[in-house]
């Protein structure tokens, strides 16, 4: 499956959607505590605390990389990368075995 992404060099980890995660059948996994969510303003999210990863390898041209992605309630976007520029690229992403 190919997903649009968005590449945003302020983000500290990586992003799915709660809902893209479950669509693509990830493996949820449950994080022992809880971690907080705050926006670049330093307050809290209002989406809540991320309780979910999932460990997936993402696919670009000839390069395989293997992430641990926060799972959470994002809006319009369906993934976060944390890369150096801002811009939306393709990419497919593939489930780890």
């Amino acid at each position: 499956m190919t997903i649009k992404v968005l590449l945003d060099s302020g983000a500290i980890e990586i992003f799915i959607d709660k809902k893209m995660a479950k669509e693509l059948s990830f493996r949820l996994q449950r994080l022992e505590k809880p971690m907080l969510v705050r926006n670049i303003n330093r307050t809290d999210n209002s989406r809540g605390v991320l309780t979910y990863e999932a460990e997936i390898s993402i696919y670009y041209r000839n390069h395989i990389e293997r992430v641990k992605m926060d799972v959470c309630n994002l809006k319009k976007t369906k993934v976060i990368l944390n890369i150096v520029t801002n811009f939306i690229w393709t990419i497919t992403v593939g489930i780890l075995n």
